[in-house]
C-alpha cells in the first residue's frame, strides 16, 4: 500500500531513546508524579516501544521540561502540598466549611491528580470572603450608620447580608457607596451619589434657617425641606432641597494678628485694636509694653511679670525695686 506522502512518517527509536525516557519517568516517580506501580508499568512500555509516537504516549501526561504546566499534565507531590497549605489556611478563615474541605483534600491525595483538578479546587479561593473580610465590611457599616450615612434598617439589613457574603464582590457591593462617603474636597470632588452625613444634613439645615431669615423660605417651605434635609440619603438629595438658594457666603479670610490683639483684653476699651497695621501704624513691641507698664489697675508685680513673658523672662522673677530711703527733701 502507498503511503500518504503528507503523512510525517513514523520514526524509529533507538535505546538511547528508550534511556532517556526512562530517565524522565524517574525524575517523575522522585517528584511524585507517578507511584511504583505506575512507574514499572510505563518502563516496560518504553522497553516495548519502537517508534517515537509510541514513545509519546508513555508521557504524554507529564511535563516535558521543569515548571511547565498544563491542565492535563500531572502535579509534582510539592504542588499537592501547596494545594493543601491553601485549603487549610481557607478552612480556618471560614472560606470553606469542613465537609467541603474533606472532599478536596480527598481529591489531592489520590495517586493522578492533574492541575485542572488543582484549579478546581483551590482556583477560587482567593476570591471567596474570608471571616475577617467580613467582619471589617460590618464595622464599616456600623462606622457608617454612626455618622448618619445609613438608617438603623440599612444598617440591620446590610450586616445581615456581610454575613452571609460568599465572596469579595458581595461585600464590595455593600460598602460600594460608603466608600465614597465624606466631605467633597479638590482631590474628590462632589459626588452626587455619595452617602450624606450627619454634619452635612446640619450643614444644609443652617442654609435653610438663614434662608428662612431671610425671607427667601417661607414657614411652610422651610418644614419641608428641612425634613428632607434630614431624609436624605445621598448628595443629590441635599442638592436638590438647596438648588434654587444663592450660594453661602464665603468664609471671612484669616488675619494676622499683632501683640496689641493678642493681648487686647488687658488694654483700656477705648483703645481701637488695629487687625491690619500698616507701615506707619503698626504698633511697636516697645510701644505695647509700655502701655502695659501704664495701666493703674495691675501692680507693678504683675506687670513686671508679663513684661518679663514678652522679653523671654520668666514670668516668677520680680521686677527689682529701686532702694528708697527716708531722708526728707531739702528745706
Amino acid at each position: 500500500m502507498d503511503q500518504d506522502p503528507r503523512r510525517t512518517p513514523d520514526i524509529r527509536i533507538g535505546n538511547p531513546a528508550r534511556e532517556a525516557a526512562i530517565a524522565a519517568l524517574g525524575s517523575a516517580l522522585r517528584e511524585g508524579r507517578l507511584d511504583l506501580p505506575e512507574f514499572e508499568r510505563r518502563a516496560d512500555a518504553v522497553h516495548a516501544a519502537r517508534t517515537q509516537s509510541e514513545l509519546d504516549l508513555v508521557h504524554a501526561d507529564l511535563p516535558r521540561q521543569p515548571g511547565q504546566t498544563g491542565a492535563a499534565l500531572r502535579t509534582s507531590r510539592a504542588d499537592r502540598d501547596q494545594a493543601l497549605v491553601q485549603l487549610a489556611e481557607a478552612l480556618t478563615d471560614d472560606r470553606m466549611d469542613a465537609s467541603e474541605y474533606a472532599n478536596a483534600e480527598a481529591l489531592l491525595r489520590r495517586p493522578a491528580v492533574t492541575y485542572a483538578d488543582i484549579d478546581a479546587v483551590v482556583g477560587g479561593l482567593d476570591a471567596r470572603a474570608s471571616l475577617a473580610e467580613r467582619t471589617d465590611a460590618i464595622k464599616r457599616i456600623e462606622a457608617a450608620a454612626s455618622a448618619g450615612l445609613l438608617d438603623p434598617s440599612e444598617k440591620a439589613t446590610r450586616i445581615a447580608a456581610a454575613q452571609t457574603a460568599a465572596n469579595d464582590a458581595q461585600l464590595a457591593a455593600l460598602t460600594a457607596d460608603l466608600a465614597r462617603s465624606g466631605p467633597a474636597t479638590a482631590a474628590a470632588p462632589q459626588d452626587h451619589h455619595r452617602r450624606v452625613t450627619h454634619t452635612e444634613r446640619e450643614q444644609v439645615a443652617a442654609r435653610l434657617q438663614a434662608a428662612l431669615a431671610d425671607g427667601q423660605l417661607d414657614l411652610a417651605e422651610f418644614d419641608e425641606r428641612v425634613r428632607g434635609a434630614y431624609a436624605a440619603k445621598v448628595h443629590a438629595d441635599l442638592a436638590r432641597i438647596v438648588a434654587d438658594l444663592p450660594p453661602p457666603p464665603p468664609p471671612p479670610p484669616l488675619r494676622r494678628k499683632g501683640i496689641r490683639r493678642l493681648f487686647s483684653w488687658l488694654l483700656p476699651d477705648e483703645r481701637p485694636v488695629l487687625n491690619e497695621p500698616t507701615a506707619s501704624n503698626r504698633p511697636t513691641e516697645q510701644a505695647d509694653i509700655a502701655s502695659i507698664r501704664a495701666l493703674p489697675r495691675y501692680s507693678q508685680y504683675e506687670t513686671s511679670g508679663l513684661v518679663a513673658a514678652l522679653a523671654g523672662r520668666d514670668l516668677a522673677t520680680p521686677r527689682p525695686q529701686p532702694e528708697t530711703t527716708d531722708t526728707p527733701p531739702p528745706r
